[in-house]
């Protein structure tokens, strides 16, 4: 059997840089300092919801259907990970239990990226798939998830995908 190997970040955005002169007209040094470009730092939080994701135990890879779970949360004043919520189901409380418990396990969200403001929701959608059909499959019901949630009044979730190989 094919196993999924996939890790992908949704929403892109290009790098974003602090430009903070202290007087334009006088003779004074111009502070730039880098901080984390969304894209990368999506990245980075996918790949450690996706580290914790998939130490995730299984019972016994045939009892899991392939299904995806859907997680949104806020983060606190020290980058944790705060308000979870399991906003969309799998048909397996095994991978719904695995979602929450990859969000709950996530150490920080710092530093975070200069567009991303206080209060921000957060969604990660977590995906068990047997088969790479079965993963295309369940990446395209996510997708359309995504465009229902756009095209409605719903545009300020910023969105990670986390993948879980039945074996």
């Amino acid at each position: 059997m094919n196993y999924v190997t996939k890790t992908t970040a949704c929403i892109m955005a290009g790098a974003m840089m602090v430009w903070t002169p202290s007087a334009m007209a006088q003779d004074e040094e111009i502070v730039v300092a880098a901080q984390p470009g969304m894209s990368a730092w999506i990245s980075q939080i996918s790949e450690d919801l996706s580290a914790t994701f998939e130490r995730t135990r299984l019972p016994s890879p045939r009892a899991i259907p392939s299904d995806y779970a859907q997680v949104q949360f806020t983060c606190d004043e020290d980058g944790k990970p705060t308000d979870i919520a399991l906003v969309r189901k799998s048909r397996s409380g095994w991978i719904d239990r695995a979602a929450l418990r990859s969000v709950r396990n996530l150490k920080t969200m710092h530093p975070l990226p200069m567009n991303v403001r206080e209060g921000q929701l957060y969604q990660a959608d977590f995906i068990f798939a047997e088969t790479d059909r079965a993963y295309e499959r369940i990446a395209e019901k996510v997708h359309d998830s995504h465009l229902q949630r756009l095209a409605g009044e719903d545009r300020t979730v910023v969105a990670m995908s986390v993948v879980r190989p039945a074996g």
